[in-house]
């Protein structure tokens, strides 16, 4: 009997721990590259992950805000070679989330009838010669 408690406890123990570390694994800031493999798995959002190729040289940021519930990815080309034609490639990518496009910028809303939350943006930025596809969701 007491080894069938001793093992439920155990069991009970383990699924906590594994929960609040799935908590600590996604908060927080990670900066990683396209070869890492499990974080571009865990951090890049499923809708981003046919991502056109700009450039040879991408890096990833994510950042998740446990208090306000919010998530930022951004992905960033550098020495982007023909960065018209490729920032033009960016905005038509993000223009099948919505096809209505505001100063290179995409909004999708979960509630159309309440814009104030609840939300993806989309947004394609150039920087000198680099290009990034910025990503920000609120999951209330």
């Amino acid at each position: 009997m007491k080894y069938i408690v001793f093992s439920l406890l155990l069991i009970f123990l383990f699924g906590v721990c594994a929960f609040f570390y799935s908590f600590s694994l996604m908060s927080g800031h990670h900066v990683y590259g396209e070869k890492d493999f499990l974080s571009y798995w865990l951090y890049t959002p499923d809708a981003l992950k046919d991502m056109p190729e700009i450039s040879s040289e991408v890096s990833f940021e994510y950042d998740y805000d446990l208090d306000h519930s919010q998530a930022l990815f951004v992905a960033r080309w550098d020495r982007v070679e023909n960065i018209v034609a490729e920032k033009e490639m960016l905005i038509k990518y993000i223009k099948r989330f919505n096809s209505s496009i505001n100063n290179d910028c995409v909004w999708t809303f979960y509630n159309t009838e309440d814009y104030s939350d609840n939300y993806k943006r989309y947004c394609v930025r150039q920087k000198n010669n680099s290009l990034e596809l910025e990503y920000f969701e609120t999951m209330n």
